[in-house]
Order: structure tokens, then C-alpha cells, then sequence
């Protein structure tokens, strides 16, 4: 039960940034960057709502919580919404997919008699949470025009949206909102005209964050017998009212005041560090909730002992490199943008093991930034190295960075780009040979190729022949060959012996779709090299081919096949119309193809064949924008990380191996009678004959492997399902020889 099935989803998101609160019955709802979590007092219990199995999109806006009719509204990023009531989802894409060229931003949520209200970039949209639909728009600008609707309160008799040109509003019993000219525009007091952030009801008193000239200044103010009075002012990001007390969270701080507006108190800091909050609710016995900036949510009790109360998840939602090892899976969420400067990203490796993500000891590395890949050493897997834009290699031996190799420690083989007195150590990829020799780029140098050799000595290797003042950004070590590839900002492919052959492959040579950009590169478990471009995927089947031209700086013979792919009459090359940004390669040498706006196509080992096609639509994707992709080799999850956080897919292939593991390992085990998805059967040798039988020895089933792992339906092989009993499972090579024998248990 503990195993993610076979075909199933599972969600890494980061609950580390908490935005928006909505206080419910018992429980305490948390819009996370993706996705929603809660923390349920009267069970003491800590869950989440997400796209994998409850949420209908990810990106979160903003979340809201009506006792009344016992409804979450979660609101979108991109202005989906979903209504949540009773554990069932429903829907509302109406304004997502609204063809309005207009601001469709949701920025509030308010509800009124038994109705949402929406504050929205076009108005504010009314919705009938009971019945999961929209019943009107109401557009609330002078003359009928769209005005956006920042916020949204209520008093005993109206409705108060808050724009930037003021505050509106609207009698309650009014049966006709969807009129401009009902909507009444406060045009005579101290606020009139002025831009309200946010607005807030004290009790039947209204409250109100005004923006100011400064942008890092807002000011609160309070209306008072018809007259609005100011109450304090400063960085402020969220006004909350309720029972008599108003909760302003500030950018460094949280303020409580009194009914009357005095200041009550303040918080600071809690207990791992300081506040730094996005916003903040009191309850009635004075427990403070607030939504972190880094803490998640944050609860302080009036004696003011304070915790975390969050989901268990990753670390981050920001991953620009995945890879494994065994049963470890590394992710790098540093970063650089197209222009080749940094994200300044916390430099820091991520690795998810038996369900739990953890990160690096730093041991005081403070400064280091933006890691944009990693690479195990395959003679030594305690020790990994690390790129880190900006400042050079990072050497990590067990889960700890011990050593920073730059310019000052490396022999002279890397070496700085400098530029008006600014120094940056462009290192982008790392990759260890099967010699245990790290290799690494090191861009806009003149020797663009570094070698760290296992014997602690250090090389580098003249490019700047090849490359111009190009960034090179990307390395594949050759496992057939022990050449080097390496692309970058150009259109091209270099490619070096670390011997002293060099030369430049043309991605257009050999193929007729030309294109213009190369996003990827990786090497098959056939040695082939496989390309992401702006067009599709090309392939270099004649790698050993590099230097036939000498290996002297000069254009190589090596050719970048397209693949043609036969649809009835038609022809087309392997997805011609895509922008193919990552490429992970499985088990079964099949190809995960990541995608920049199409999500993800799993492709036969040769490419001919569509096997699937994930998106956003039609799974739990969080973004059809993925960013990359790496595979678990022991239990063949694809770990895939979008602009929108990292989910991973339980896929049916697994790495095999020559011979196969100590122990077959099947599951689900033993298969109940409620279970009718696939049985997985791994441990075996690479692509295994595969017999299952009775306990009488009559073979039920046949198949083989994908990779190292074995799928049954648990149906004979004329489609029949199997009877209650107990069946084994029988494994070899081509040759009969590196056997296995596992055990399955059938309760019908």
C-alpha cells in the first residue's frame, strides 16, 4: 500500500511557501505556489488537496472557505476554479477559457448569502456554489466599462469591492448586480479615488489598504462614523477583520489591533526564524495563523509556542535537472536564464528516497548558487560533483559539500569570465566517464572542456576554436566511444576525444527539416545520441564517425537523421511541430520526450511508435511546460518537473541488468480482491522471457520484460481471469540461463 501502483501519479510539491489562508470549520485551508493544504484540528491531522488526486489545475491564486454551505473555492493562476464541497470537485473553466482579451486575473473571494463573489481583472463573477456554476458577471466600472475588483467585503445590508480608483458598492437585495449603474462609486470621501489594495469589514466597520506613492508603502485606514481615519501605515500585504480584531501582515512582521484600533501586538519572529509573511488570521482565543514566506503555514498560540503544520513534500517546486542512482533521485533547482545570467537560487541538491526528499549538509557553503546539474561518480557513487553557475564545481561526498573547485584550486583549468571587473565561473554541466574521470564545461574560457582525473590531477582542453564566444552549457559523455558532446547557444554539436580531436557536427547535416536551435542531448542504451531541437528529434547514429575529417577544429562528416514516420498516405518527421526540450530515456531504451507547450509523448525505443501522450488535460501534469525529465532505474518512476512543480508517473519499465537481482519482487502482493490493475513483477535481467504458472505447473501466462520489470493483468493468455490460488513466476534470459523465481498470492 506504501508503493506507488503501476500507472499512478504521484505529487513532489514544495509546501516551504504558503500564500493565502481560509479559516473553516475545524480547519485551517493553505494555498501553497501549487497546490492547497489544511491542517485539521480536531483530528490533529495535516493534508493536502492536489492536482494528483483532487484539484483540477495547479498554480494557485488565491483559496476561500464558506461555512455556510460548507464550500473551498480555489482559485487559479490561470483563472480555472474549482469548487470543493463534501470531497467532490466541480469545475468552473468558464472565465479560463473566456475568449475576453481583458485582465482575467482572479485576485479575492467573497461570499454572500449562500454566493461566491469573485473579484476579478474583468468585474466580479457571482457563483452558485451548490450548483457549481456561474450565474452572472458584474462589471463595476464608470459608464458599464471593466474596471478590476481587488478585493471584496461584506457588511449587515452590502457588498464593498475595492478597485484602483476607489471603493463601490452594492445594496445586498439588490436583484440586479449585473448593471453598471447599481454599482454605487464612493466619489466624496478622503478615499475617493484612490487605489484600494485591500478591504476588510471590522464588526460592520469598514477597513481599508490603501496604496501609497511609494510602492513598498500602504497605509490602513478605518471608517469611523462616516469618516475614514488613517491606523498605521508600512509594507503591508494582507487586512484581515474578524472577531472585533484586525490582522495586518506586513512584510517582516504580523500586527494584531485591538477593536478600537489600538495596536495590540506584534510578532516578529517565531521558531525557526523571522516572520516574513504573505498573510495572516487571528482567531477568537487569540492563535495566530500565518502563511510564510518560507515556514508554510505558521501557527503561534497565545502563549506564543509556535509550529509548522505542513504537508510532507519536496523542498522546492523549482527543478532544472533531474537524474538517479539506484534508488535515489537528485534534483538541481538551480537556474540561469536565456541570457545566460543567474536565477539566484539557493545552491543545493535535493534527493527523494523511500518517499522522503531531503537536501545537501551546505557545511557553511552560504555563497554557492544556481546548481544546473549533477553528476554520480559511477566508481565511487558516494562522491557527486556539481555545476554551479557563477562559481565553479562542487564536490560532494557523502550527502556533504566538502570542496569548491574554481580557478584558485584547479591547476589553472578552469578559469573566470570577467567583464568590466565582474567575475563568473560559467560552469553548466558535469558528467563522469565510466573511468571515474569528471568532466565539465566551462563557458566563454578559452579552454571550454575541464577533465578531473581520479588521481586528483587537472586538464583542459582549447575550444574556443570551435565554439567563438558562444555559450556552451551542455555535456554528454559517449559511453561507447568516451567522446565528449557538447552544445550550448549555437546551433551546433562539438564534439572532443579529450586526446586532442576536435570538431563541430552541423544538427542540419544530413537531415531535411532544418532547424534552428538545440534544446537536449542524450545517449541511448544503443549508444545512438538523441537531439532535442525547435523541430522535433533528430538522431546521430554514426558518433564513431566524429573525426573522420581530421579532428582538427574542422565541420565533421556525422550526420543528424530525422526520423520519418509513415501515417497512412502521409509521411512526417518525429515530431516536427514540437519545441522538444528534455529527453530521459528508460529501461527499455524507450524515449520520455518533455516538451515546451505539449507536455510529455513516451516513444518506442526507435521512435516509431506514440506509446503516450501526457498533458495538462487528460493528466494530473501540473503545466503542459516541462523543464525536464529523469527516470528511477530500480522502480521506473519518471520524475518530471514543469514551471508549475514536480510530479513523477509509475511507469511500467525498469532498468534490467545482465543478471537479475537477489530477490523478485511483485506487487501488489498478494493481489486482493479488489485490485484489477497491472501486477509488477521486477528484479529480473534485461528484457527476461517471462512464465507464470499454477501450482500444478501450468503455465497461465507468458510475456516479456520491459527492461528489468515484468507487468500482468492477472488474466490468462486467452484473456481469462486467473482463480484464487497461489502462482509463480518463472524467469530467464534468451539463453535460459540467470533464472528467477517469484511467488504471487491471487484472492478473488
Amino acid at each position: 500500500m506504501a508503493q506507488t501502483a503501476i500507472g499512478q501519479w504521484r505529487d513532489h510539491f514544495s509546501y516551504n511557501k504558503a500564500l493565502c489562508l481560509a479559516p473553516a470549520n475545524g480547519r485551517i485551508y493553505c494555498g501553497y505556489e501549487q497546490c492547497v493544504g489544511y491542517y485539521d484540528s480536531r483530528d490533529d491531522i495535516v493534508g493536502r488537496l492536489t492536482k494528483v488526486d483532487q484539484l483540477s489545475d495547479a498554480g494557485i491564486a488565491t483559496i476561500a472557505y464558506d461555512n455556510a454551505t460548507a464550500t473551498l473555492v480555489v482559485a487559479y493562476t490561470n483563472s480555472n476554479i474549482d469548487i470543493v464541497r463534501n470531497d467532490i470537485t466541480y469545475n468552473i473553466s468558464d472565465l479560463k477559457r473566456s475568449a475576453n482579451g481583458g485582465d482575467k486575473t482572479i485576485y479575492s473571494i467573497a461570499f454572500c448569502r449562500g454566493k461566491a463573489y469573485i473579484a476579478c481583472g474583468i468585474g466580479i463573477l457571482i457563483v452558485d456554489p451548490i450548483r457549481a456554476e456561474i450565474e452572472t458577471t458584474c462589471i463595476v466600472g464608470i459608464n458599464g466599462t471593466q474596471q478590476p475588483v481587488l478585493d471584496l467585503t461584506t457588511d449587515d445590508s452590502r457588498i464593498y469591492a475595492a478597485t484602483a480608483t476607489g471603493i463601490v458598492s452594492i445594496s445586498q437585495s439588490d436583484r440586479f448586480p449585473n448593471i453598471a449603474t447599481h454599482w454605487q462609486h464612493d466619489t466624496t470621501s478622503a478615499l475617493a479615488g484612490r487605489h484600494i489594495a485591500r478591504i476588510a469589514s471590522n464588526n460592520g466597520r469598514l477597513m481599508a489598504l490603501v496604496e501609497g506613492i511609494d510602492p513598498m508603502m500602504r497605509y490602513i485606514y478605518s471608517l469611523d462614523n462616516g469618516v475614514w481615519q488613517a491606523v498605521d501605515s508600512g509594507d503591508m500585504q494582507t487586512l484581515r477583520c474578524a472577531n472585533g480584531y484586525t490582522t495586518v501582515a506586513f512584510r517582516d512582521s504580523v500586527r494584531v489591533y485591538a477593536p478600537d484600533n489600538t495596536l495590540s501586538k506584534t510578532y516578529r519572529t517565531f521558531r525557526w526564524g523571522n516572520i516574513d509573511a504573505h498573510d495572516a488570521i487571528r482567531e477568537a482565543d487569540g492563535t495566530l495563523w500565518i502563511a510564510h514566506d518560507w515556514g508554510g503555514v505558521v501557527r503561534i498560540a497565545p502563549d506564543g509556542s509556535s509550529e509548522s503544520l505542513n504537508p510532507r513534500g519536496n523542498v522546492t517546486d523549482h527543478a532544472t535537472y533531474i537524474t538517479a542512482y539506484n534508488d535515489i533521485t537528485y534534483i538541481c533547482p538551480g537556474g540561469k536564464t536565456n541570457i545566460f545570467t543567474n536565477m539566484w537560487r539557493l545552491g543545493n541538491l535535493y534527493n527523494h528516497k523511500n518517499g522522503e526528499w531531503n537536501q545537501l549538509d551546505r557545511n557553511g557553503a552560504d555563497t554557492l548558487l544556481d546548481f544546473l546539474c549533477v553528476a554520480i561518480n559511477p566508481r565511487n557513487t558516494s562522491q557527486m560533483a556539481a555545476a554551479s553557475w557563477g562559481f565553479g564545481i562542487v564536490e560532494i561526498i557523502d550527502n556533504k559539500i566538502v570542496n569548491v573547485f574554481n580557478e584558485s584550486n584547479s591547476n589553472g583549468a578552469i578559469t573566470a569570465y570577467h567583464s568590466s571587473g565582474w567575475r563568473h565561473v560559467r560552469t553548466a554541466s558535469v558528467a563522469y566517464d565510466r573511468k571515474g574521470t569528471l568532466w565539465a564545461t566551462n563557458s566563454l574560457a578559452e579552454n571550454g572542456l575541464v577533465a578531473h582525473y581520479s588521481d586528483g590531477t587537472w586538464r583542459s582542453f582549447e575550444t574556443r576554436t570551435l565554439t567563438g564566444n558562444n555559450e556552451i552549457d551542455h555535456l554528454v559523455c559517449d559511453s561507447l566511444t568516451d567522446y565528449k558532446w557538447i552544445t550550448g547557444s549555437a546551433n551546433r554539436i562539438y564534439v572532443l576525444d579529450g586526446e586532442g580531436h576536435a570538431a563541430y557536427v552541423d544538427p542540419n547535416n544530413g537531415s531535411r527539416l532544418q532547424t534552428n536551435r538545440i534544446n537536449c542531448l542524450v545517449q541511448d542504451r544503443s549508444g545512438d545520441l538523441w537531439i532535442g531541437t525547435d523541430k522535433g528529434i533528430k538522431v546521430i547514429f554514426d558518433g564513431r564517425r566524429a573525426f573522420e575529417n581530421g579532428g582538427r577544429n574542422e565541420k565533421s562528416p556525422v550526420n543528424c537523421s530525422n526520423i520519418v514516420i509513415s501515417n497512412g498516405e502521409f509521411v512526417e518527421y518525429l515530431m516536427a511541430y514540437e519545441d522538444v526540450v528534455c529527453i530521459a530515456v528508460d529501461g527499455a531504451n524507450r524515449k520520455w520526450v518533455g516538451t515546451q507547450n505539449n507536455g510529455i509523448y513516451l516513444l518506442s525505443s526507435t521512435g516509431l511508435d506514440e506509446l503516450q501522450h501526457f498533458t495538462a488535460t487528460n493528466s494530473p501534469l501540473p503545466s503542459n511546460h516541462i523543464i525536464a525529465i529523469g527516470i528511477q532505474p530500480l522502480s521506473g518512476d519518471v520524475f518530471v518537473s514543469t514551471d508549475h512543480g514536480t510530479v513523477s508517473y509509475r511507469s511500467t519499465a525498469t532498468y534490467g541488468t545482465a543478471t537479475p537481482r537477489d530477490e523478485v519482487h511483485v506487487f501488489p502482493n498478494p493481489v486482493r480482491p479488489d485490485y484489477s490493475g497491472p501486477i509488477a513483477i521486477s528484479g529480473l535481467t534485461n528484457n527476461a522471457l517471462v512464465h507464470i504458472t499454477d501450482i500444478a505447473g501450468h503455465v497461465v501466462f507468458s510475456d516479456r520484460a520491459i527492461g528489468g520489470q515484468a507487468i500482468w493483468n492477472g488474466l490468462t493468455n486467452s484473456g481469462e481471469s486467473v482463480t484464487s490460488g497461489v502462482y509463480y513466476v518463472f524467469a530467464s534470459d534468451n539463453e535460459g540461463g540467470n533464472r528467477s523465481v517469484g511467488k504471487i498470492l491471487i484472492v478473488r
